[in-house]
Order: C-alpha cells, then structure tokens, then sequence
C-alpha cells in the first residue's frame, strides 16, 4: 500500500488530496502504517479529539503522525506548565496547529516573549491568545515584522490600534497577505465601498479578512433574505454596524426571535427598525432587558409605551444611561410631559446639554406655544439655527419665518443662495447672545442653564466664563 492508499483507505482523502499534499507525505514513512493508526488511537482517547476532528487535523497537518506518544505528551506538560492550559485546552491548540508538537521548547518560549514585548500581552493575557490562534507561535520574528508592516499600511492605522485588533482577532496575523489583497478587492467589488469605506469596515471587523467568498456570500445573502433588504439597504446597514458580518446566522436568528417574542414586534416592524438602527442585532439579550427596563423607571413608562417609542426610535438602545438620564433633567427643566417624550423618542437622541438652548434660540422668533407644536424643532443643531436667524435679522433685516430657520439645507440654500456652513463660520454664540437666552428661559419660568449646560456653551462657542 502506498502512502496516497493509505490515506485515501483510512482518513477518507481524495487523490486531489494526495496530490495537494504530496510534499507533506515526504516526511512519512510507508513502513509505519499501524504506529500511525495507534497514534490516531490516542489522539482519541488521551487528547479526546473526535473521530472527525482527527481527521480534519491529519488532513490539515499529515506530518503530525510523525509525532510518537512521548513526544506529545511532553509537550502537553509543557505547554499545561508554560501557558495555564487544561488538558482539553491544549487538545484545542494541538487540534488547530499541530506542527507546534515539533518546535522546540525554549523557541516556544522565546516566541510567545516576542509577542508579548511587541504587542504588550501580559502573561495572563497571553494563553488567551494562544488558544484563540496557536498558529502564531509558528511565525519567526522577520515574518511578523513583515506582517505588522503589511497590516498598518492596509488599514491606515497606527501600531497601538493594531494592537488592540489583535487582542480582539488574534487570528488576524495568520492571514497571508495575497489572500487579504484578493479579499478586499472582492469586498470592494461586491460591497461597492471606497478604499475609506473599506479600511473603517475592517478596522472594525478584521475577522472579514479571514472568510471565504462563499461565506461571504452566504452571510450577504441571509441578511437580505432574513428582512427583506436590497442591496443598498444592507450596505447601508453594514457601514452603520460592521460587526454584523462577525455573528453568525443562529445567533442573529436567535436574535430576531428575541426581540418579535419580547416586545411584540411583527416581523416586517422589526426589519424596519434594523434597517435604520442595525446596533440591535448585536446587543446582548441581557443588556437589552436592562437597558428597557430604565427606561421605564427613568422615565416613568409603561413597558406598551416604551415599545411604541422604540417602534418610532429603534436607537434608544445606543444612547446611554448617564446621559439619558441628564437630558430627561433638562426635559423636566422645559416642562415637557412624559407623553411628549412617548410621542416624540427621538428627543432623547439629541446631544446632552444642547436642548434648553436650542429651545432659547428658536423662541426668540416664537412663541412657545407656536415653537412646541412644531415637533422636530430640537433637532436642528444649535450652530445652525442661530446663524439663519443672524442670517435673516442682519443681512435680510427682518425676523426669520419659522418655517424659513427649519428648512432642509437643499431648500435653504435654493432659496437663499447660502449654505448654512458657510453662514455659521461667520455668525458665532457670543457671551451676550447667552444672557439673552437666558432672559427667554426665566420668561417662561424654565430654569436658566446648569453648570453642565454652562461648561458646555463656554467650551463650545469657546466663551470666557462670566
């Protein structure tokens, strides 16, 4: 029987395999056949790997079958000894890489010191990473100079954010750059992204870099059959949350069925709400229910309002607690009830400390009564509604309609040959303009700006404090 035989009768190999490995099967002998069936014997019942995972690894490594008894076993000591490992962890990193079984141990121990002076991994920190990628132990010091230099170049960034991918991903250094340059050509292709557009989705999740085009493909195409997305509505979704190519199906199915059980949601509601905040489908379940739960508390809401609310703004579950918790203080401030807030959720998106002078700026052209009914009012930023209306008093000499200071930019601009940029780098908040404001907001007995509020204004309009 011939080596090619052998495999092909005893670990199910093809002779496209047999042919693809034929420089591993040099460094095996035709003579030990029945050693290397003992040897799978006790990959078996010493490391307990699996009949499958067996296979899977002789395929992947054949020359492991080189490797007696002895010689494993004292490598699991040392690696048990040297890294904090179990038995079944080092059966894990043994299974992923089996050619560490043959380097020597004081290069192991040299190898795993490099990697900690370079990337800063402490010596706890370290097993983690090991048995995350074992692979990387197998890299001279020349061969990761030059992956660390490909990497920053890729991705634009510098060797501390490399560092933190790598913590996160570090099977990210066992990527070979021909392949990387072939996978962002493809996402490019498909996903119709700058090379700008690209680098942030990397950054975010290098694990891409590591799937095949068919795992690609399938993870594109179960988004879009799960809700309903065109193209650009999914690429639109994975720009805003790039991590979504880093779950996987069940845990997005478990996912979806999470949120339509909990909250009542139809199917067709809740693909809307993912399209336009798509962070949902990475939450953890836990911080979701915490999450709803001070809602209600804070706010003092049912758990059917709190629903219709996140119906209205899926990215309530972005915003966090300290801050929602300081905007609700100057929601009281501007006497606006619990039911405008269910009725209108997205004030709570709006930037902390920016509310109370967003509603002085517009009420010097209205009243309150008037400016309430209009309810997007608070979300034009402060800078912009301020330099309209100076646009209007000073340039126009007259006070601005309502509806002129809220118009779209492509409106504004039609109308006013202006951009609303260019307007704001000219009219600026002065020390002055806030005393005003201030006037407004006792006027309508609201508290005058907290020292949050202040800080924020002075730091802001770059103000000297009075």
């Amino acid at each position: 029987m011939t080596l090619g035989d052998f495999f092909i009768t005893y670990f199910g190999w093809t002779e496209e395999d047999v042919l693809r490995k034929q420089v591993a099967l040099e460094y095996l002998s035709e003579d030990l056949f029945e050693e290397y069936l003992l040897r799978t014997e006790f990959y078996e019942k010493e490391l307990k790997l699996t009949p499958s995972e067996i296979e899977e690894m002789i395929k992947f490594f054949p020359q492991v079958l080189m490797y007696t008894e002895e010689v494993v076993r004292q490598k699991a000591k040392f690696y048990k000894k040297q890294f904090s490992l179990s038995d079944a962890e080092f059966a894990k990193v043994f299974k992923k890489f089996p050619a560490l079984a043959g380097s020597a141990e004081d290069t192991l121990k040299n190898k795993a010191n490099l990697y900690k002076q370079i990337f800063g991994f402490s010596d706890d920190e370290f097993p983690r990473i090991l048995k995350k990628a074992p692979a990387i132990l197998g890299y001279s010091k020349d061969t990761l100079k030059d992956k660390i230099e490909f990497f920053l170049k890729l991705l634009k960034i510098n060797m501390a954010e490399f560092c933190a991918i790598v913590r996160k991903t570090p099977a990210i250094l066992t990527y070979s750059e021909d392949n990387i340059k072939d996978k962002v050509k493809l996402y490019k292709k498909q996903f119709n992204m700058s090379d700008a557009e690209l680098v942030k989705l990397l950054r975010q999740t290098p694990v891409m870099l590591g799937y095949s085009k068919t795992t690609i493909d399938k993870k594109y195409g179960f988004y879009k059959k799960t809700f309903g997305l065109t193209d650009e509505e999914f690429l639109k979704m994975l720009k805003k949350t790039p991590s979504l190519f880093g779950v996987s199906e069940k845990f997005i199915e478990d996912k979806v069925e999470f949120y339509e059980t909990t909250f009542g949601f139809s199917h067709e509601e809740f693909s809307k709400m993912v399209k336009s905040c798509p962070s949902l489908l990475v939450y953890l379940k836990s911080s979701v229910l915490d999450k709803a739960d001070f809602y209600q508390k804070e706010f003092g809401i049912s758990g059917a309002e709190f629903v219709q609310m996140l119906k209205k703004t899926p990215q309530l579950f972005d915003l966090q607690e300290e801050s929602l918790a300081e905007k609700h203080i100057q929601i009281k401030d501007l006497k606006l009830s619990k039911e405008f807030i269910v009725e209108h959720p997205n004030i709570l998106c709006v930037p902390k400390n920016t509310l109370k002078l967003r509603y002085a700026i517009l009420r010097q052209i209205v009243s309150r009564e008037e400016l309430l009914k209009k309810s997007s009012w608070y979300l034009m930023s402060q800078n912009k509604s301020f330099a309209r209306i100076k646009f209007f008093e000073e340039e126009k000499g007259q006070v601005p309609r309502f509806s002129d200071v809220l118009a779209g930019e492509k409106a504004f601009q039609s109308v006013n040959k202006v951009k609303s940029e260019d307007l704001m780098s000219v009219y600026k908040i002065s020390n002055e303009d806030i005393k005003r404001f201030e006037k407004i907001l006792k006027l309508d007995g609201i508290n005058t700006f907290s020292e949050k509020e202040e800080k924020f204004i002075i730091d802001e309009f770059k103000l000297e404090k009075q």
